[in-house]
């Protein structure tokens, strides 16, 4: 009969000739199809022997201290042998001991290796949960942080569909653009301030330049009280915190692989469903909370540069535009509302030997017509203008004196404001052609080649904000602050796979867990005739299919959503659910089959509004919530910086001019977007919806910063809108619940297509959702009306009994079948064993049912 063994932390426990070790797998949960089972579990009682005693450390004695020994609310591994032939292992959990009399039983479950690895996935050492944050996504070690700026944000997105790279941390995290409605907490959706880098006569500013009251004359700030509260895509200015961070999918997989090497086992992925093609994998990304929801470790950060595009200059693009701006300092330290504004350089890399007091002519010597045009205004915070001490008598010229002291290699071309007491922004604006070089004003022979142009700040002082620790402007985000998630990375594996109608495997040889498609479960399963096995002098139970409801929904829940909302009022059901009739006729309820599932939904919609446009007006550009009364703008005295009042901004006039950015449907937006917003456009929650990055599109918009100007006692340091009208079109990514070609969607990640869809002139058709790419062509064949399920005993003599006899097919009273539970089997004995079987109607439904080929 051969000896069995049951090892339990590498000592051999003494079985005795009460303990029966019994052997049950089962692939599903046949009224739950989504369910995931562990490979094995069976719960066994073991003797109180001096031996098991031992093992266990006495636990049954009260007056026992634990100190080392057996723990009980650690995972304790096990192996089970039989004449030196591993059969299972995993880990043991006691769940108690029964003392009778003098008799002692230990009542143990032992789990197999799957629930060994989830385990792995969902613990620490100390018994604490893992989060997301505790994965190593580069691979070293390096904890994922940056600082939240524009710039970043632009480089996160210029990453984007380039070749994955653990090392890069926009591969792992990135911003999707979303409808997150007008922002809570520290943020004055009511207020906006100019870009007041242009003279009033040259601005966006739809009012005049001066206003004379009782014969004095009173400038125009930057300052505008609005008449109501607007969102990022009305005043089309994306503040970086309050873009949507996201988690990469992929990203996550790498990081359990290398999770799964710490804790001893081996995670591979099948590569028919893990490839960067496929959008449900390569594209995929998790949206995490708004940065300016979370609660940081710290709140600080530098207020003042705002450059999304980090321009710079080299010999390899000559012909470029440049746009630079940033606040700037004169001598000394000027506070405004807590911030400190830095000294702007452009820098120049000194290749030429150039020495201190050189004179140098900025410009374009391509023929005879310089193209590079220049021009440096710089505007006070009370609306002043500061004139530069730089010449500009030369408009395609710039003339400045080399400052050699201010570094050994790189050194700088220093601008000075001729009045030392206000504080502005300073905007360099040209285009450069050709072969820009700098050369000497008095030897017009002698070039001396940019290398590159960039900008620095010269003492460059932190902000300590006030108010709350959420996250602005240069603040610090942390692995920990945005990868710490109520679910485990077990939890985010399990409801991916869940999802997808993934499988899992497990090898006890090698400690290897395998995550498979349905098609590779079943590729190469053999058809086992097991006619003569069937013990048919034991009852064989035929019923139909196992149904418990009628309706069986597949979808996962809607994170809260004005069209969402509307929806499920309108159809009393969630948006994008699959629901499924089994005609089953005997009960009316609702199954919820991805009830587990951690992910959610979330609507896409196409914002509608006023604002979604371009108006001009008297030859100027003015931002389209304008069209709106009752904004007032605060003018002051330039001599005397406390006599100021609010001026009425008039409305755009009817001669007007109204471009719409969405030409077929008018005051429309013009790219379809995730909707985290409710009824009254303010933020909902928007955490843990899968997201498929799907390419660019054009939009004008600015990707900005806090500005100093919002320090100013006009908003007390509270950040407000940056109001410009934008010109420049910016490649903006579109994170979508599907992939389209033009109107139609290709790949949906929702089970089901929704009966609305609240984007006009789209198109979804079939074999398009989840549920349609893997889970229809399999589930149509369970729930046909000829489906049944067996439950017989069979002879598995000279068979191996283990969880692979589960993914092959079986052939008896003239049907094939699908082995779904092998229950109580004892390897110990010759009698037979009970198993549940599940006819078959197209093998073709189970080896190619799934289509995850892109």
């Amino acid at each position: 009969m051969g000896r069995m063994e049951l090892w339990i932390n590498g000592e051999l426990a003494d079985l005795g000739n009460e303990a029966i070790i019994l052997f049950n797998y089962a692939m599903e949960d046949l009224t739950n199809p989504a369910i995931v089972k562990n490979s094995y579990t069976q719960t066994v009682t073991l003797q109180g022997t001096p031996t098991n005693n031992r093992i266990f450390s006495h636990i049954y004695r009260a007056d026992r201290l634990t100190r080392s020994g057996f723990n009980p609310q650690e995972r304790t591994p096990f192996r089970i042998v039989k004449d030196g032939d591993l059969l299972e292992s995993g880990y043991l959990k006691l769940d108690k001991v029964d003392k009778n009399g003098a008799k002692l039983t230990y009542n143990v479950t032992l789990y197999g290796g799957l629930g060994s690895f989830f385990y792995a996935l969902s613990y620490r050492e100390d018994g604490e949960k893992k989060t997301l944050a505790a994965l190593d996504y580069v691979g070293d070690g390096t904890r994922l942080s940056y600082n939240i700026y524009g710039r970043e944000v632009v480089a996160a997105w210029d990453a984007l569909g380039t070749t994955f790279n653990r090392s890069n941390i926009w591969h792992t995290l990135n911003f999707a653009p979303c409808y997150n409605g007008i922002p809570s907490d520290d943020f004055s959706a009511d207020k906006g301030i100019f870009q007041a880098e242009r003279e009033a006569a040259e601005s966006n500013a739809p009012y005049d330049q001066e206003v004379k009251r009782d014969n004095k004359t009173y400038l125009p700030t930057n300052f505008v009280q609005l008449s109501q509260s607007y969102d990022e895509w009305q005043t089309r200015d994306l503040r970086a915190y309050l873009q949507r961070p996201i988690v990469r999918v992929q990203s996550i997989f790498e990081a359990l692989k290398d999770e799964a090497t710490k804790n001893g086992f081996t995670l591979n992925l099948d590569s028919r469903f893990f490839y960067d093609r496929n959008p449900y994998y390569g594209d995929a990304w998790i949206t995490r909370p708004l940065l300016n929801t979370l609660e940081l470790q710290a709140s600080s950060g530098y207020v003042g540069i705002t450059i999304p595009n980090a321009p710079q200059i080299t010999p390899s693009t000559p012909s470029a535009t440049v746009r630079l701006k940033t606040d700037i300092r004169t001598e000394g330290s000027v506070s405004i509302g807590g911030s400190v504004c830095a000294r702007i350089h452009i820098a120049l890399k000194n290749t030429a030997g150039l020495v201190a007091g050189d004179t140098l002519d900025l410009r374009d010597y391509v023929g005879d017509y310089p193209s590079f045009t220049y021009s440096l205004k710089v505007r006070a915070f009370n609306g002043s203008l500061i004139k530069s001490e730089e010449s500009m008598s030369d408009p395609s010229r710039l003339l400045f004196t080399w400052n050699g002291k201010e570094a050994v290699s790189d050194n700088y071309l220093d601008f000075h404001i001729s009045e030392t007491t206000n504080v502005g922004w300073m905007e360099i604006e040209g285009s450069l052609g050709g072969d820009f070089t700098m050369r000497s004003k008095f030897d017009n022979s002698k070039t001396y080649p940019i290398d590159y142009v960039y900008l620095t700040l010269d003492n460059n002082t932190e902000v300590h904000y006030s108010g709350g620790t959420s996250a602005r402007t240069g603040s610090t985000i942390t692995q920990d602050d945005l990868l710490t998630t109520s679910g485990t990375p077990a939890d985010y594996l399990l409801s991916y796979c869940k999802m997808f109608g993934l499988h899992f495997t497990y090898d006890k040889f090698t400690n290897t867990v395998s995550i498979v498609t349905r098609n590779t479960l079943y590729a190469g399963a053999k058809t086992i005739d097991i006619e003569s096995r069937i013990d048919r002098s034991k009852a064989i139970t035929t019923t139909p299919y196992a149904f418990d409801a009628k309706l069986y929904d597949f979808g996962v829940e809607n994170t809260e959503g004005a069209f969402t909302e509307y929806y499920k009022r309108a159809y009393g059901r969630d948006y994008g659910l699959h629901r499924v009739n089994t005609g089953y006729a005997f009960d009316s309820s609702n199954k919820d089959v991805m009830e587990s599932v951690i992910f959610k939904g979330a609507a896409m919609v196409l914002a509608r509004g006023r604002y979604f446009n371009r108006v001009r007006q008297s030859n100027k550009n003015v931002p389209s919530i304008f069209l709106d009364a009752g904004h007032k703008v605060t003018y002051v005295n330039p001599e005397n910086s406390g006599d100021s009042f609010d001026y009425d901004i008039p409305t755009i006039n009817r001669d007007a001019t109204i471009e719409y950015i969405n030409s077929t449907y008018k005051s429309y937006d013009s790219t379809p977007r995730l909707q985290f917003c409710d009824e009254e456009n303010a933020p909902v929650d928007g955490e843990d919806v899968l997201v498929i990055y799907n390419g660019y599109q054009a939009y004008d918009i600015i990707i900005s910063d806090d500005d100093p100007a919002m320090f100013t006692e006009f908003n007390e340091g509270v950040p407000c809108w940056i109001l410009h009208d934008v010109r420049t079109e910016y490649p903006l990514p579109k994170f979508s619940r599907y992939t389209m070609s033009g109107k139609k969607i290709n790949v949906s990640l929702d089970f089901g297509i929704p009966a609305e869809i609240d984007i006009p002139g789209i198109t979804h058709p079939s074999g398009t959702t989840v549920y349609d790419r893997g889970w229809a062509k399999y589930l149509a064949d369970r729930y046909n009306v000829d489906t049944k399920v067996v439950k017989c005993n069979v002879d598995w003599r000279g068979i191996q009994v283990g969880e692979h006899l589960l993914r092959n097919f079986y052939y008896f009273d003239g049907a094939i079948w699908v082995l779904n539970k092998i229950t109580n089997h004892d390897i110990t004995g010759y009698g037979t064993t009970q198993c549940e079987f599940v006819k078959v109607q197209s093998k073709a439904n189970y080896t190619y049912g799934q289509n995850y080929d892109i």
